[in-house]
C-alpha cells in the first residue's frame, strides 16, 4: 500500500478484504507526515482532506 507517490510506502504485506481494488480510497489513521498535521505542500499536493465519522455517516 503506497501514499500518494510510489515511493512512499505505507505498510508491506498487509492483508486487505478480498472486496478491495485497485483504484479504492482507504482511510488509514495516524501515518505520520501523512497526516494532516505533519502534511507539507512541497510537492504542491494538497493537505489530506479530513472527514469525522459518527455512527456510521460522514459529518462537515
Amino acid at each position: 500500500m503506497t501514499g500518494r507517490h510510489g515511493a512512499n510506502e505505507i505498510a508491506r504485506d498487509v492483508e486487505l478484504p478480498v472486496d478491495v481494488h485497485p483504484g479504492d480510497l482507504l482511510a488509514v489513521a495516524c501515518t505520520g507526515a501523512y497526516h494532516h498535521s505533519m502534511a507539507c505542500n512541497y510537492t504542491i499536493v494538497g493537505r489530506p482532506p479530513l472527514v469525522a465519522v459518527k455512527d456510521g455517516r460522514a459529518a462537515n
